[in-house]
């Protein structure tokens, strides 16, 4: 071999062994970030957590058409992150930020269960203390593990005196009746006892059951999609025609002895129907939810209606034949109506997925399972102060947790890789809302949206934060 050719040789293999040592050595730090990433984000730096969900709520909320949602992060015990992103009023422009109100919800059951348990380390209340509801008497223990006696419409709903406002039937599980006990064993407000407890102890200023309705404007606007408007008017009189129709048949059968119904009978058993399944409706839903959602059903039906008139007048032109020429069986009027109101219909079809604001529901009358109003900030205090045990005996904290596998107090549990989480969703109208706290870890997620479509989007963005999914990336 040559001289050259040696030399060359020798650089291509001194070359060839630089590149593998290169690599070597990239291998590792690739391999710490792509851990460090791969987790979940509450585990990152605060700058690039921030950072991140920056990118990542702003995009899924616009793919998910969430208006307005609010974040508070807590690790190892502190309050690190806290931020707003969208609005809370699309009309009126005003933008969330960490201390916008939202309608929480069920979310008031845990503050209510951290405020009794309180009150059991101070002797005022026991866990077998019996809490009567729709006349049965369950403990307090099983009230707080969630097996309390579930409510109906009305029953368990604490005062409501007949004025059930905005999904009532969501279980209340005893709560109603735990409230007016503790108002017993005190001699004071359900609102003044968890002030007490909890609120101010735990610095949440906002916070609150009971709102003032001069201040119901400072709480989020709810949004919900257009056809669950729809269907809070069209379902109750759809299900009430089924039974209106065959009693309208027998009446005019029977009684007044006719073979045939006229269109009068239909209309007088539609309108029939119509006011059976609206007074229960009101009831349910509240009077002013009513009157917005027949508003918008109305609103639908007129445009459905202008729309397949011009559609038709549109196809009735196409299908005109020439002048002057009669032509034989020609149904050209008959098709052009049909496919007029097909595309009428397939055009209302479009805007059923949109969000539509509801009004604000009243806040002057506390029920401790639906009417929590409060913001990211204060349930991220809250978690703070639940994970340190602010005020409570550590054992009780303990007993509120369990192990995972005995139900917890106050929340729900999930297992995960890492021992278990506790949890608590809200579902009001118009709003979703998730907390998700990690006990052996220290760490917590809240989560309020100011939409019913939202409830996809907080499970997903809380397994991001919290890392119990495939971790989510750094763009």
């Amino acid at each position: 071999m040559r001289l050259s050719d040696r030399a060359r040789f020798r650089a291509r293999l001194t070359g060839f062994f630089l590149v593998v040592l290169t690599m070597v050595a990239i291998m590792p730090a690739a391999q710490a970030r792509d851990v460090r990433v791969d987790g979940g984000m509450e585990r990152w730096p605060v700058g690039e957590m921030a950072r991140a969900l920056d990118d990542y709520l702003p995009r899924r909320m616009a793919e998910e058409n969430v208006p307005g949602l609010a974040v508070a992060v807590v690790r190892k015990g502190v309050l690190v992150f806290e931020k707003g992103y969208g609005l809370a009023d699309a009309v009126g422009g005003r933008k969330v930020s960490a201390n916008t109100l939202f309608e929480a919800g069920a979310l008031g059951k845990s503050v209510a269960a951290y405020t009794a348990m309180r009150m059991v380390g101070a002797r005022l209340l026991t866990l077998d203390e019996p809490i009567t509801e729709d006349g049965q008497d369950v403990p307090l223990r099983q009230v707080l593990e969630g097996k309390g006696r579930r409510a109906g419409i009305v029953s368990g709903i604490w005062k409501s005196r007949g004025r059930v406002a905005g999904a009532d039937l969501v279980m209340a599980g005893g709560y109603g009746g735990l409230a007016r006990v503790m108002e017993d064993r005190v001699d004071a407000p359900f609102e003044r006892i968890v002030t007490a407890y909890v609120f101010k102890p735990f610095d949440m200023l906002s916070s609150g059951y009971r709102l003032p309705q001069a201040l119901t404007r400072s709480v989020a606007r709810g949004y919900v999609p257009f056809w669950q408007a729809l269907a809070a008017v069209f379902l109750p009189w759809f299900a009430m025609l089924v039974i209106a129709l065959p009693g309208a048949f027998a009446v005019v059968h029977f009684v007044l002895d006719r073979i045939r119904m006229v269109p009068r009978d239909f209309v007088i058993a539609a309108g029939g129907a119509f006011v059976a399944a609206m007074v229960p409706t009101g009831l349910f839903i509240g009077w002013q939810m009513l009157a917005v959602v027949l508003a918008y059903a109305v609103t639908f039906l007129v445009c459905l209606g202008l729309a397949g008139f011009l559609f038709w007048r549109f196809f009735a032109l196409v299908y005109r034949p020439g002048q002057g020429v009669l032509r034989r069986g020609h149904r050209g009027e008959e098709r052009a109506l049909v496919f007029g109101l097909l595309l009428a219909l397939f055009s209302g079809f479009l805007f059923l997925g949109r969000n539509v604001p509801v009004p604000t529901l009243g806040g002057n009358e506390p029920r401790v399972a639906l009417s929590l109003r409060t913001s990211a900030h204060d349930l991220g205090l809250f978690a703070e102060g639940f994970l340190a045990s602010k005020g409570l005996d550590p054992a009780l904290r303990d007993m509120m947790i369990g192990d995972g596998r005995e139900p917890a107090l106050g929340f729900h549990t999930r297992s995960t890789r890492e021992g278990f989480t506790l949890w608590q969703s809200g579902d009001r109208p118009g709003f979703t809302s998730l907390v998700v706290i990690h006990p052996l870890r220290g760490d917590a997620v809240v989560l309020l949206a100011n939409t019913n479509k939202a409830a996809d989007l907080v499970q997903e963005a809380a397994a991001q934060i919290m890392g119990m999914e495939a971790g989510w990336r750094l763009p």
